[in-house]
């Protein structure tokens, strides 16, 4: 997909949001079917549908004066934030589908076209790049099964690999192969590991995804509870090289304040 593809879909999205009801869970799981076929055109066509029909739902009174673009950074992939949507969806919690669904077309075209050209690589190359950019979520999943060790390993080759192909994915290889580390470490009692690991990830280069939805903000969050306020405030400074984000000021002055930033909602 290109811009043109995009301001093409954007331009016939009145015909296609005239439907009077929709089948959330159905334009879900064929969006990702889409996804997983690398067809740009439907795939984008499912997540303007999700959208349209967020976008017709009232905010609820009270909701953060939060915008998606800063604020929608639940996942990596468009099959998870789908998943993010419909448990929203199920559980009717309005103001995280309309965080969530406004973001899905971005996510989806980023998803599908900010990947690397492997076409002229050998197949080696290619699959080692490919492996790259799913290590992270290979990495989240092992540490939600408990697997510490295993998770380690992901972010150490997540890491290596990047190392090898320096011109691709490399800010976010930096910055999730740390978040990981980070995470395992905390895991294991080591809070001065674990705070050296998120200020690491912070000093990434950024990438696409990184510069336009910001940082996964958890390692931050569960720092941030175990009282290592300063090791927070310096990564949050840190992101400002790469995400331009009122939010980030948001969260230093909450926490200069002795307030407590909201990070969990991203991330729930």
């Amino acid at each position: 997909m290109r811009l043109p593809l995009l301001t093409a879909l954007l331009l016939t999205a009145p015909a296609i949001f005239a439907q009077n009801a929709l089948d959330l869970a159905g334009e879900l799981n064929a969006m990702s079917g889409a996804v997983a076929a690398h067809d740009s055109r439907a795939a984008l066509q499912h997540a303007f549908v999700i959208q349209s029909s967020a976008f017709a739902q009232a905010w609820p009174q009270g909701s953060p004066k939060y915008h998606a673009k800063d604020v929608a950074r639940p996942a990596l992939t468009a099959v998870a934030l789908a998943d993010q949507i419909l448990r929203a969806s199920n559980s009717g919690d309005i103001f995280r589908l309309k965080i969530y669904a406004e973001a899905l077309p971005v996510i989806v075209n980023g998803e599908l076209n900010f990947a690397p050209d492997t076409t002229d690589l050998s197949s080696e190359v290619s699959t080692q790049l490919s492996r790259m950019s799913a290590l992270p979520a290979f990495a989240e999943e092992a540490f939600k099964t408990k697997a510490a060790p295993v998770a380690s390993g992901y972010a150490a080759e997540l890491l290596r690999i990047a190392s090898a192909y320096p011109s691709y994915y490399k800010g976010e290889a930096i910055f999730y192969s740390n978040l990981i580390a980070g995470r395992v470490a905390l895991e294991s009692g080591d809070v001065q590991s674990a705070a050296s690991f998120l200020l690491a990830g912070g000093k990434s280069e950024g990438s696409p995804v990184l510069n336009t939805f910001g940082p996964n903000m958890m390692l931050a969050a569960e720092l941030f509870e175990g009282g290592q306020k300063d090791a927070v405030l310096a990564f949050l400074n840190e992101c400002k090289h790469f995400w331009n984000s009122s939010l980030l000021d948001y969260w230093i002055a909450d926490i200069q304040q002795g307030k407590t930033p909201n990070f969990h909602f991203l991330h729930s």
